[in-house]
């Protein structure tokens, strides 16, 4: 798979920020647990999913995915040794968003302009590059992309929709042939929602802002062929984020925003604001991603949202017990690190899994409210770079590495 760029220019016209040599997890917070997935600092926001009672995590080693209980562990599942973002998978065919090889150890970057889709065997080595030809576009002589977001069809599994620079293409043959649907296309908000509703998919959305920043929802009800746009608070920059669907109330929507959190009871036509951090100096949710109803609450009334606050070092998880109506912040917790930037989130084995640039930790809910206990001491993974920084897959059997575990590191000889 050959991919068209210039890697000097791309190192120019990205602004890199350099990995820190600190991988403190988490401060004076037991209650956070590291799983031992390690850092992701090359990116364009990758996406956690729950499969079959597997949570699975794409990054710079590829795909690996999770079992439940507390002894279980990081296991490899797919496209090793490939940078993934986010995938999709129909029967023995798997459908990836990657960075290509030539860019993967660039630290600290968006990694979106340059992103390929690819698809291959779920246990292949070969991939093909599938990018829509109109998904591209040209900038100082460069081919890049934008790929921002990629979906699947609730019911037909072979269906896809991707969304870059060049708008929105549907796949109704898995990644085969493509059709545009929309002129709609990404910015620079990593967290848009794009996908079908679970109840009702012939209904498609996408969340966005405007360029004053407003937050935007585009909904289709025609499977694509017209769209319509909201503004849930036309006065607010408050950019929209994940989408989530009542499983009792198919009109019933709540999206997450920028220290607010949105509400629809019909679909989509009408918002109002459900919840908003009114002190921005001691916000309890700030920047809202991901919003997760609770499995386990059998009168779907339990939900949660994660977010991190703007300028300060706290991620914070909120939950309702009354299907959004208010909320309460059941737990944060800080990085010794100012960037503080949230990936994705996911509620899988009782835990919340928050994935961000230095591992994917969890909180374990443990089906109450307030603040809850240590499930145990964290654990911190080990990590091995070569002399030039480069990341190594494993321990090797020989040679001159740094060996990076919490916030020590140290050169040792094999």
């Amino acid at each position: 798979m050959s991919i068209r760029c210039n890697c000097n220019f791309l190192l120019w016209i990205i602004l890199l920020v350099s990995a820190n040599d600190v991988m403190a997890l988490t401060k004076k917070n037991p209650q956070i647990i590291s799983s031992g997935f390690g850092e992701n600092e090359n990116t364009g926001c990758p996406r956690l999913q729950v499969i079959d009672n597997m949570l699975y995590a794409p990054g710079p080693d590829g795909i690996k995915r999770h079992s439940k209980g507390n002894t279980a562990s990081w296991e490899p599942f797919a496209m090793q040794g490939m940078n993934v973002i986010d995938f999709r998978i129909y029967d023995e065919d798997i459908i990836a968003v990657i960075i290509p090889e030539e860019y993967s150890q660039i630290p600290g970057t968006d990694m979106r302009d340059i992103a390929r889709l690819v698809k291959g065997k779920v246990t292949g080595s070969s991939f093909v590059d599938i990018t829509p030809p109109k998904m591209e576009y040209i900038y100082h002589g460069e081919i890049l992309t934008g790929l921002s977001a990629i979906a699947q069809h609730p019911g037909y599994r072979e269906r896809v929709m991707v969304m870059g620079q060049g708008g929105i293409f549907q796949s109704k043959d898995f990644g085969e042939t493509w059709e545009k649907i929309s002129d709609y296309r990404a910015t620079y908000n990593q967290h848009s929602f794009l996908g079908w509703h679970p109840q009702h998919p012939e209904i498609m959305y996408l969340t966005s802002e405007s360029a004053f920043f407003v937050g935007i929802v585009y909904r289709s009800t025609d499977g694509g062929m017209t769209w319509e746009s909201f503004e849930p608070d036309p006065y607010s920059e408050s950019s929209c984020h994940y989408i989530a669907f009542d499983p009792d109330d198919a009109n019933h929507l709540l999206i997450s925003g920028e220290y607010k959190i949105y509400e629809s009871f019909d679909c989509g036509e009408s918002w109002m604001t459900v919840f908003e951090d009114h002190n921005n100096d001691n916000p309890i949710l700030g920047y809202a991603y991901n919003i997760i109803y609770d499995p386990k609450d059998t009168t779907n009334s339990t939900v949660y949202a994660v977010g991190h606050a703007n300028g300060g070092t706290a991620r914070n998880v909120v939950r309702s017990t009354d299907k959004g109506k208010t909320w309460q912040q059941c737990m944060t917790y800080d990085f010794d690190e100012e960037f503080n930037f949230i990936y994705d989130a996911a509620l899988f084995d009782g835990k919340i899994w928050i994935y961000d640039y230095k591992d994917i930790v969890y909180w374990d809910i443990d089906g109450t409210s307030g603040m809850e206990p240590a499930v145990f001491d964290n654990i911190q993974p080990t990590i091995y770079y070569d002399l030039t920084g480069k990341r190594l897959n494993s321990r090797p059997a020989s040679g001159i590495v740094k060996e990076k575990r919490g916030e020590s590191s140290k050169k040792i000889v094999l």
